[in-house]
């Protein structure tokens, strides 16, 4: 049996939930930080729930809550593809299809696009299994990718994303 995405530290008391747009979020990981955006999903009840934000003078700016449009920062097409307003030269910020399974991720390079998978609590990146996108602590553990495809896996740190944690 594979193990769930959302590890059992993330249910028990001592992990924070998050406040944005006006909602508390109780259980999510956080599996990708790109271009200064948090990449934040639900549980899922059927596609996954995504949730993308950045900071702007120390407030969040909202794309896309719980899978759907903000302030025209993304659209969500019809089979629930959510993709970026804002381009890099020709090309979408991002674009996230998401079906029963999981969820492909895919940002611009600067040779083409990476492509990332979240299935099962697992990110997949260019053909291989980078490991796990959470860790036992009140912070779950993501990848950030910069532009240029570096990437590193860290906890989100950010005085302004600590900020937005609930007790």
């Amino acid at each position: 049996m594979q193990e769930s995405p959302f590890h059992d530290s993330l249910t028990e008391p001592n992990h924070k939930a998050i406040r944005i747009g006006g909602i508390r979020i109780e259980r999510f990981t956080i599996p990708l930080v790109y271009e200064g955006r948090y990449f934040l999903v639900e549980p899922p009840e059927g596609l996954d729930m995504w949730t993308i934000f950045q900071f702007r003078n120390g407030a969040p700016l909202i794309d896309c809550l719980r899978s759907q449009p903000w302030d025209g920062r993304c659209q969500v097409l019809e089979d629930g593809t959510i993709i970026s307003s804002e381009n890099i030269g020709d090309r979408p910020l991002y674009r996230i299809e998401r079906d029963s399974a999981e969820s492909r991720i895919h940002v611009p390079n600067g040779t083409g696009f990476s492509h990332l998978t979240i299935d099962n609590g697992r990110i997949l990146f260019g053909g291989s299994d980078s490991g796990t996108y959470y860790e036992d602590g009140d912070i779950p553990i993501g990848m950030y990718l910069e532009a240029d495809g570096a990437m590193q896996f860290r906890r989100p740190t950010a005085p302004e994303f600590k900020a937005l944690l609930a007790e």
